[in-house]
């Protein structure tokens, strides 16, 4: 949003002091791309204080506190350094006394929100639209970036930043001029917050002590690294510098100022230096300056092999390429193994690949030149290659560590997007020649191509960058020197991220013995056209490398899971830890404290939100109820604690240690359906005949008291024992048996089951994603509870969509592709299985229940884990943005789903809760609700962080299971081959069920694409899918990234191969070994 031109003044009543009535137009950007123009009418006035303390002018009418100090310089920021040194402005001790223009606030509210709430802490007090909003105190050295390292640099205590209001002071207050930009406009509204506080400074300190000051002006101090600004501001008599020179200045009492300033003036010669020079002498500078940067490009050259990157489309060219569809747009997805091979998926294709609206065309860009700078995540313009860079195909593994690492490739660092067969094996041949910067040896393999048929394409410009914060580990120094260790010489380090997908970044640092050896965070400043790799700056020490804990943080920073402590805000909307239910709130329910409720969860479980009931009725119908914790009652719409809900979306579960949705207090207490305790709930309710046909539903809220809390194995051990005649026996019996009618009625129907109660791998009882091997014992009563939250959010999903077609909150799964599966089927039928059908979800779940091989005891479960891959992914959605026939969950074979029954732990659920009580007549549909695009923005929110908890868990197994071989050591065991390709193979590991891929020696093994198998010259045999292979599996710490390589060892004979009990057995003992501390909630259904 900017200020227009078009600005009227006039005199009139109103606000206090006096006041000068202005009308001020705005254009703002719809989301659809149209200009809107706003005329907004704000009250110029007289009573605006400066906020320095003791200043015997503003005390009389200034309400807010003075929190600035008159002994000390003021600073007035200018907005590109709020901008893009947020950091330094939070952590840095060496600034402080700090004026914050409201015109600084808006412009950096308009254009980051993330750096417009991190300002916004740094300051006590904040004005905006002539409205006063008090804020927690915030000390500056605590906020989220800082370090965890006393000996970063860090100040601890509070440092003074005001907000000044100069868009409402009628001294301050500026006009844009006819042809004037609204940039130009608003360094204008900076410059004269500067000159008024000189003069008012003056005036502050005559009115003290009755002196002239010639030199007061000087007290004050534009910060700016805007050029032209600083200049115009010396013009004026006012005193400016950059964040560079300021830092310099302050260097004599803060020896370590500046190290988190960002790092785009690093290759600049001092503003000062030139600002003072005529134009001669500045000329004469900058042809030195070109002369030795074009030496320093050749010497980089013949050193590196790198060139310079080719400079990027104008933002008026990319618009006319993207119009005439000679350009795709799309967002750029790089490896999980390497920042030199990506994908980028363009909907509606371009050019002469056209495609509908809804369907991606997929360009591969790979090695540095064609990726042109862009980064994991930035929007990107893209030209397909001319020539033979068309249309391409490879077969390929991916190895993103082979000049040190050799034939091995790591385990869990393929694309594992739940869905494509293909996914799990990186496509593409390697080359070593571009890319191979010095001392980047993790990066040195790259793919040349993707997938059969994908384009290969170059990035030609950035629309838009999606740069963040990026945990890793400094490189360590080649040799020793002694301005690695001095805490007053910058040193240039090299940052590795943890995430192989992002190339190293530049660093410059005064902490480099500090940093040594630690987790820390990296943000990104720029990257330069000349440079090989991105520059920025360290933020945050996070701890040890190596060190369990620091590596679980770095897991949950990676995924964007938000740690943060509950503020004070959301911690004000918790009722009192001595809640109980009152009893005018029981008596506006459904009282069923005298029925006999339970809850079966996996061992451990606290944050129980779901209990059970089942009773027979005079007629022999059953009476049984889901009851799921009424959180929406504590959670209102709107609040502080529902804004931060919403904004986390999920509980994360990481192998021993989970990051809540809400406060303890409402996840394992109040909202918890613990035994013998009052709760309240919103149940379903059902009447069922014995056959488990619905004759009714019934959604109320209620109040419950739990009989007991059991387990899945203590509620079978009930049921099992014919001698135990108790009602709560005889209720879980019913359930049990309605269950299991349930289940038929389902798989009847075409349910998926990806998993056997042999092997126990299954699909998610609530979302059918797929999921892994679980490490405790699946029983009839897991089922059980599993049968009847389907059968709760199936009804709840009916009844919300039939009171608000257009924003109710449900949940879809589309159908599988249909080329991974023509894929699958192919494979099966070279090994013997034509029975292999999926044209309906029936077909396919009786495929797989015939898919056995007498001499294979893994057979089965290796292809249904095959057909896993070729699942979608399930996803919320807004109901009036799909289509109606797209609404089908195809795994559950339901028309309709949602999730009502976890909202302890996700917040879909909670917007499902009200979207019922809405249903029933109980409550109003919330504002939030009322909106399909605000809906829909909630749903995709809802999708990313599900699908970002899920990759944050599984990086947590991987993270054990490197630890646990780390201990163990190297170990030899069988494997199974679940994909062939020219240069490797994807395996699984049942023993210890992992899973990788293996790259096999070039001279020893030829590839037959015909037949899709390995030759191996040297033992005169074959590699097919489903062979079983010995493999070597080690520990890897090759660039700090903490992995678990495979290494070929030989066909397994055999006689070798362990038995089907034998290896689960050895892979459940190996688990619990693995994660003795695994968090068994996230277990949970």
């Amino acid at each position: 949003m900017q200020v227009d031109a078009d600005t009227q003044n006039s005199r009139g009543a109103g606000g206090l002091g006096g006041s000068g009535r202005q009308l001020t137009c705005f254009t703002k950007k719809t989301k659809k791309g149209k200009i809107r123009k706003i005329v907004k009418e704000i009250y110029l006035r007289d009573d605006i204080g400066c906020r320095v303390m003791g200043c015997p002018i503003c005390q009389e009418f200034d309400s807010l506190p003075a929190v600035l100090s008159p002994e000390d310089r003021i600073i007035v920021l200018d907005t590109n350094i709020a901008l893009h040194n947020i950091d330094f402005l939070s952590e840095d001790p060496c600034i402080d006394n700090v004026v914050v223009p409201l015109t600084v606030l808006q412009e950096v509210r308009n254009r980051s929100l993330q750096t417009y709430a991190r300002l916004r802490r740094l300051c006590k007090h904040v004005v905006e639209d002539d409205e006063v909003i008090d804020l927690d105190p915030v000390p500056s050295g605590r906020g989220p970036s800082s370090s965890s390292s006393s000996s970063s640099s860090v100040s601890t205590m509070p440092r003074r930043f005001a907000v000044f209001s100069n868009e409402f002071l009628r001294a301050t207050f500026v006009s844009r001029e006819t042809g004037e930009t609204a940039n130009d406009r608003n360094d204008r509204a900076i410059r004269q917050v500067a000159q008024w506080y000189a003069h008012h400074l003056q005036a502050h300190d005559e009115e003290m002590g009755g002196q002239e000051h010639g030199e007061s002006e000087m007290t004050v101090l534009l910060l700016s690294d805007d050029r032209e600004n600083r200049r115009r501001a010396r013009a004026e008599g006012l005193s400016a510098m950059s964040s560079r020179q300021f830092v310099e200045s302050m260097r004599s009492r803060f020896p370590n100022a500046g190290e988190k300033l960002g790092t785009s003036g690093f290759h600049e010669e001092s503003d000062d230096e030139e600002e003072t020079m005529d134009d001669a002498e500045r000329a004469k500078r900058r042809e030195a300056k070109a002369k030795a940067a074009k030496g320093e490009k050749e010497k980089g050259k013949e050193k590196k092999g790198f060139d310079t990157y080719r400079s990027h489309l104008s933002k008026e060219a990319i618009e006319e390429g993207l119009k005439s569809r000679n350009l795709g747009k799309g967002t750029i997805r790089m490896s999980r193994t390497s920042s030199l091979s990506a994908k980028v998926q363009i909907f509606g294709g371009f050019g002469v690949w056209k495609r509908s609206k809804d369907v991606a065309l997929t360009v591969s860009v790979n090695g540095w030149e064609n990726l042109n700078r862009a980064v994991d995540g930035d929007s990107v313009a893209v030209r397909v290659l001319e020539g033979e860079g068309g249309v391409r195909v490879g077969t390929s593994v991916e190895d993103p560590t082979a000049t040190e690492v050799g034939n091995r490739i790591l385990v869990g660092d393929e694309e594992r997007d739940e869905g494509t067969v293909e996914s799990v094996m990186e496509e593409g041949k390697h080359e070593k020649g571009k890319g191979a910067g010095k001392g980047e040896k993790g990066s040195t393999m790259q793919m040349d191509v993707d997938t059969e048929g994908v384009l290969a394409g170059e990035v030609v410009g950035i629309i838009r960058r999606n740069w963040r914060e990026y945990c890793g580990t400094l490189r360590p120094l080649e040799e020793e020197t002694t301005t690695g260790g001095s805490s007053l010489v910058l040193t240039d380090r090299m940052f590795i991220p943890a995430n192989p997908s992002i190339p190293f970044i530049k660093i410059r640092t005064r902490q480099s013995a500090v940093l040594e050896g630690q987790r820390i965070v990296v943000v990104i400043d720029g990257w330069d056209k000349n440079s090989r790799n991105p520059h920025g700056h360290w933020t945050t020490i996070i701890g040890p490398v190596g060190d369990r804990d620091t590596e679980s943080k770095v897991i949950l920073r990676e995924h964007g899971v938000i740690t943060r402590d509950f503020s004070a805000a959301v911690l004000r909307c918790l009722p009192p830890a001595s809640y109980e239910v009152p009893e005018e709130e029981a008596a506006k329910r459904l009282d069923m404290r005298g029925k006999v409720v339970c809850s079966v969860d996996p061992p451990g479980c606290k944050d129980i939100d779901d209990a059970l009931s089942a009773e027979k009725l005079p007629n022999g119908n059953y009476r049984v109820g889901v009851h799921i914790a009424d959180v929406s009652f504590f959670v209102k719409p709107d609040t502080a604690i529902d804004k931060e809900a919403a904004e986390r979306c999920t509980t994360v579960y990481l192998v021993e240690r989970r990051t809540d949705m809400l406060p303890g207090l409402l996840t394992t207490d109040l909202c918890s359906l613990v035994s013998s305790r009052d709760r309240q709930t919103f149940s379903v309710i059902w009447e069922m005949t014995p056959d488990a046909e619905e004759v009714s539903a019934h959604f109320t809220k209620a109040v419950i008291r739990s009989k007991a809390a059991l387990t899945y194995e203590q509620a079978q051990n009930r049921i099992d024992d014919q001698s135990d005649q108790t009602d709560l026996t005889q209720g879980l019996r019913v359930l049990l048996m309605l269950a299991q009618k349930l289940r038929k009625q389902r798989m009847d129907k075409g349910a998926l089951e990806l998993a056997s109660a042999e092997v126990k791998f299954e699909l998610d009882s609530e979302t059918a994603d797929p999921k892994d091997v679980k490490n405790y014992q699946i029983r009839e009563t897991n089922k059980m509870v599993e049968e009847f939250m389907l059968l709760a959010n199936r009804s709840v999903a009916q009844k919300i969509l039939s009171k608000f077609p257009l924003y109710s909150v449900l949940r879809r799964h589309p159908p599988p592709k249909a080329d991974a599966l023509e894929e699958l089927q192919a494979l099966l039928e070279k090994k013997g299985f034509n029975e292999f059908k999926f044209n309906t979800s029936k077909e396919l779940a009786l495929s797989l229940d015939g898919a056995n091989s007498p001499s294979d005891p893994f057979f089965n479960r290796l292809v249904r884990l095959l057909t896993t891959r070729c699942m979608n992914q399930a996803v919320y959605f807004c109901t009036g943005e799909v289509d109606a026939q797209d609404y089908r969950h195809y795994g559950l074979a339901a028309e309709l789903y949602t999730h009502f029954t976890s909202p302890i732990r996700r917040y879909a659920d909670v917007l499902v809760h009200r979207l019922l009580a809405a249903a029933i007549g109980l409550e109003p549909v919330p504002e939030q609700l009322q909106k399909k695009t605000q809906v829909g923005e909630q749903c995709d929110l809802m999708n990313q962080r599900h699908r970002n908890a899920q990759f944050a868990s599984r990086a947590s197994t991987e993270l054990h299971t490197y630890l646990f071989f780390k201990k163990k050591g190297p170990t030899e065991t069988d494997s199974v081959v679940i994909r062939v390709r020219k240069n490797g193979l994807l395996v699984t590991v049942p023993r210890y069920g992992i899973e990788g891929a293996v790259l096999l020696d070039e001279d020893r093994f030829e590839f037959d694409e015909a037949t899709g198998i390995q030759k191996d010259s040297k033992e005169r045999e074959t590699l097919a899918v489903f062979d079983h292979v010995t493999v070597l599996i080690s520990p890897d710490d090759h660039n700090f990234r903490n992995r678990t390589v495979l290494t070929f060892v030989r066909k397994t004979p055999p006689e070798a191969i362990a038995g089907f009990q034998e290896t689960e057995s050895h892979r459940q003992a190996v688990e619990q070994e693995m994660f003795p501390n695994r968090n068994t909630d996230s277990a949970q259904t």
